[in-house]
Parts: C-alpha cells; sequence; structure tokens
C-alpha cells in the first residue's frame, strides 16, 4: 500500500532538480502526493544523491514513454536507468525508465524495513522531562530490529548480519548515546532518591498503553530502562 508524502517523514533529505540527461537511480520510497501525482523518491546510484520526480494519473502514473508503470512494476530497492529531460517549463520529467536490477541497496533498505526511527534524538545534558524521558525509550525501542527477520534477509543478500547490524548502530551512534544519557538523568532526578520513588515511575511509564501494540517484545522497553538505571539510588539490574 503506498501512504501519502505526510509519513514519509525522510522526505526532506531528497531535492527536486535531478540531472537532466540519463542516470542510474534506486527507488527508494513512493508515496502519494496532494494533487493526485505519485511521488518517486531515488538514490543516485553513482554520486549517491537523492532525488525526487512526479508521475501523474494522466499518463496512468508511468514514464512519459508508457513503458514503465511505476504503482505496480517498481518495486523499492529497483534499479532504473533513468532519462530525466526538462519540460519547457525547466522541470525535470521521467522520459523513460528501463529496470537494471532488481536487487535492494542493502543498508538503505534493511534502515527502512527494520528501523521505526523517525528522527534523531537530541539531549544536550541538564534536566530531563518525562516527554523526553518516554522519547529515549522510544528512541532505542525503534533502533533494533527484529532478530530473526533481520538475520534472514541480510542472509539473503549476502551480507553479514553482525556487520550490517553495527553499521546501522553507528549511523545512529550519537543519538544512541544521547538517549541513553537522558534516561539515566530523568533516573537521577526522581524525588525522593529512593528505589521505592523509581520503581513506581518505572511501572508507571513501562506500562502505559501506548506500549501494548510496540514494534518490538515487550520485555525490551523493561530491559532498556533497567539496564540503564543500575547503580542509581540502590537500583540494581
Amino acid at each position: 500500500m503506498i501512504a501519502g508524502y505526510k509519513h514519509f517523514l525522510a522526505a526532506d533529505q531528497y531535492e527536486f532538480g535531478c540531472p537532466s540527461d540519463e542516470w542510474k537511480g534506486r527507488l527508494e520510497h513512493k508515496a502519494w502526493g496532494k494533487r493526485g501525482n505519485l511521488i518517486l523518491y531515488f538514490t543516485d546510484e553513482d554520486t549517491g544523491q537523492k532525488w525526487w520526480l512526479s508521475v501523474f494519473w494522466t499518463n496512468a502514473y508511468s514514464s512519459k514513454d508508457g513503458r514503465t508503470q511505476f504503482t505496480q512494476a517498481a518495486e523499492i530497492g529497483d534499479l532504473f536507468l533513468l532519462k530525466t529531460p526538462k519540460s519547457r517549463s525547466d522541470r525535470p520529467y521521467i522520459q523513460s525508465a528501463t529496470k537494471i536490477s532488481s536487487e535492494s541497496s542493502s543498508t538503505q533498505t534493511l534502515i527502512d524495513e527494520f528501523l521505526c526511527v523517525k528522527n534523531e534524538f537530541i539531549y544536550d545534558g541538564g534536566n530531563v522531562s518525562k516527554a523526553d524521558f518516554v522519547a529515549a525509550i522510544d528512541f532505542l525501542i525503534a533502533i533494533e530490529p527484529e532478530p530473526s527477520r533481520f538475520h534472514e534477509v541480510c542472509v539473503s543478500l549476502g551480507i553479514d548480519p553482525d556487520k550490517e547490524y553495527a553499521k546501522l548502530c553507528e549511523a545512529h551512534s550519537a543519538s544512541i548515546a544521547n538517549a541513553k544519557a537522558a534516561i539515566r538523568q530523568y533516573g537521577r532526578q526522581i524525588k525522593p532518591t529512593t528505589k521505592k520513588a523509581m520503581q513506581d515511575v518505572y511501572y508507571e511509564v513501562l506500562n502505559a498503553q501506548k506500549y501494548e501494540n510496540g514494534p518490538v517484545q515487550a520485555s525490551m522497553r523493561y530491559s532498556v530502562v533497567n539496564r540503564l538505571w543500575d547503580g542509581i539510588n540502590g537500583w540494581q539490574a
């Protein structure tokens, strides 16, 4: 199912104004635009630059030559040889799109499939609000791929799962460190400074209804906080 462009939070990484010649682009995402257009998000295979273009219902959401229909015949991860000349109004359009391969770009596809991260987590020190404490927990939950499925896909792509996981963690290393620091700081702030007061906060937050249908095992949210609070005011992991 193709969602609307507002649900693609990485859209601001893509620019309009792709090369006005022939280039290889890997399809990273598809989304409906606000004018009935289908927005296609590509990464230039040679330069790594990210571009977006649209196809329209008036041409059956196909390339201008009608040979590639993007709602049905194009999948995320497909690599295309694109010809994108400019229109009379100086706007690039897809004249043709020849599929080169259907092999997925390992890092980007794995990030899209396995991670629920929407934004990086920022913390510069100081007191932590309850909202930021919860956001830090959410971030550390979202950054974790589902283990068995992650391993299965990595193996199918010929990728070492451990090395790929290390790459994903490295890409978000600053935010991971920030989230951990915020969770520890919130534990230090709890008053009175007793284990009982910390337990009350622990269960109040982590038993919240919002976690009933979380992206990973329910036990993960407990282990994250439990581990990071270890040693604070008598807390033992």
